[in-house]
């Protein structure tokens, strides 16, 4: 579910500013891994507040907002995929980050790491 831009300002406050980041998510870390449709994406705040959770499109590309200039995390989850948090700093404008950045690991590989 995604909400509205003017929502999200009510839920920040009047001065909150968001940018949007687009990525896409692989099915594991290697260079030729292949990208993991259906990954479900949940972007929170410094204060782990949910922003939006979005699903990862067939080419396994999504977009979410982020808020702008501050600490974020980057929730990735589904079905078949063991749960995966990122973080990190957001930038000033609309990002996108370079391929390869993003990854799950299904479960059953999880689980062998473990």
């Amino acid at each position: 579910m995604t909400l509205p831009l003017i929502v999200l300002s009510a839920l920040y406050g009047c001065n909150a500013e968001f940018i949007r980041l687009t990525a896409v998510v692989n099915d594991g870390p290697s260079d030729d891994a292949p990208v993991a449709p259906g990954v479900e994406v949940t972007s929170l705040g410094y204060d782990l507040g949910v922003i939006e959770t979005v699903t990862a499109d067939d080419a396994g590309q999504f977009e979410v907002l982020l808020p702008k200039g501050a600490y974020f995390y980057l929730e990735l989850d589904g079905a078949d995929w063991a749960r995966t948090t990122w973080w990190g700093i957001a930038g000033q404008v609309d990002s996108t980050l370079p391929e390869d950045t993003l990854f799950v690991l299904s479960q059953a590989d999880a689980d062998a790491l473990r």
